[in-house]
């Protein structure tokens, strides 16, 4: 009977050894790279998704306006690319902030089946008040890094995406 017990005992903490690490370590396939991949992006977005939603945005909105600022007159098409969005994707983003007056888009004078794509005064206020957020967003999420480790994680980072080319 003694030994029922302890056999009972010892399969207990047996089955809470094994979920505290199931929960600490998560399962191997979350050691894939794409997946590992996912799991930091999702963290980074979650963040500071809180804090655009105060303003109206997604973040995939606020990098939009962003790319925008950083190349005034920049093409739909080109702003597609950089951003790694669809054409489509970056059409109903685009649609959607100049419905807000924070993006204005005309015509490309060259090329009149094409649009080019600007900032607005409101565009670029609500670009001076979340950048510090968005900023911060980022300081926390790196915050378990060293700086060595940080200036080594953004040259890996652009190593990788300099030597891989995108699916097709």
């Amino acid at each position: 009977m003694a030994s029922d017990l302890d056999s009972n005992a010892s399969s207990e903490m047996d089955s809470r050894a094994y979920l505290a690490v199931s929960v600490a370590r998560p399962p191997r396939h979350a050691d894939q790279t794409g997946v590992l991949i996912r799991r930091l992006w999702q963290r980074t977005r979650e963040t500071f998704a809180r804090q655009c939603r105060d303003f109206g945005v997604t973040p995939e909105q606020f990098n939009l306006m962003l790319l925008v600022r950083d190349t005034p007159g920049i093409l739909q098409a080109g702003l597609a690319e950089r951003a790694a969005l669809d054409q489509a994707t970056t059409g109903q983003i685009i649609a959607r902030l100049t419905g807000r007056g924070l993006l204005a888009r005309t015509r490309n004078p060259r090329d009149t089946r094409s649009w080019q794509v600007t900032l607005t005064p409101d565009g670029q206020e609500l670009i001076e008040e979340l950048l510090p957020l968005s900023l911060q967003a980022s300081e926390d999420f790196l915050s378990p890094l060293s700086a060595e480790e940080r200036d080594a994680l953004f040259s890996l980072s652009h190593k990788i995406l300099e030597g891989s080319a995108p699916a097709r």
